[in-house]
């Protein structure tokens, strides 16, 4: 691994091996990138100079991300999960997530500019029923999230959003 370049300009820190960064990040040989999260946040906070309660610990900044780094670079490697559809790399749920808030987004905006309009006219319900639709399609795209990613970093975003749209329809399903 070429060295990398961190927080003070012009400095190249060394390769790192995996031993060095699992024991800096205080990490078992067969951690999960949740757990590498997880040890990475943990020690940042106790060592960074602006929390630290030991300022003179022997672990750096620097040390941690490239520990860090290492680490995630290390499970992309070594533990590539099939993705689903197969021109697609694994993304925790987020491109299902950010097309549900697309979705959601111009429906809101298309009901909050039409709503005044169509208030005490029969197109009307037309329009309230296609924002239903565009509601369940939003909802759709977040209850896939829920499914195929069910532990992924939109997921209780997702939950959100689904309660959100629940409202809006009047329906007390959960996810």
């Amino acid at each position: 691994m070429m060295g990398v370049r961190f927080l003070k300009p012009f400095v190249t820190m060394p390769p790192i091996d995996k031993n060095k960064a699992l024991r800096i990040l205080e990490l078992s040989e067969d951690f999960s990138k949740d757990q590498l999260i997880r040890s990475f946040r943990k020690k940042l906070f106790e060592n960074h100079p602006d929390t630290a309660e030991n300022k003179n610990s022997d672990v750096s900044v620097d040390d941690l991300l490239l520990s860090r780094k290492f680490l995630e670079e290390y499970l992309n490697e070594t533990q590539k999960q099939p993705s689903r559809r197969p021109d697609e790399k694994e993304d925790d749920g987020y491109r299902d997530y950010r097309e549900g808030m697309k979705i959601l987004g111009s429906a809101l905006d298309a009901y909050w500019k039409k709503r005044v309009q169509f208030s005490h006219r029969p197109e009307g319900a037309d329009f309230i029923k296609q924002f239903h639709e565009e509601l369940n399609r939003a909802r759709d795209y977040f209850i896939r999230v829920l499914e195929i990613y069910p532990g992924g970093l939109w997921t209780p975003d997702a939950v959100e959003e689904i309660a959100r749209i629940n409202d809006w329809l009047g329906t007390e399903e959960n996810p």
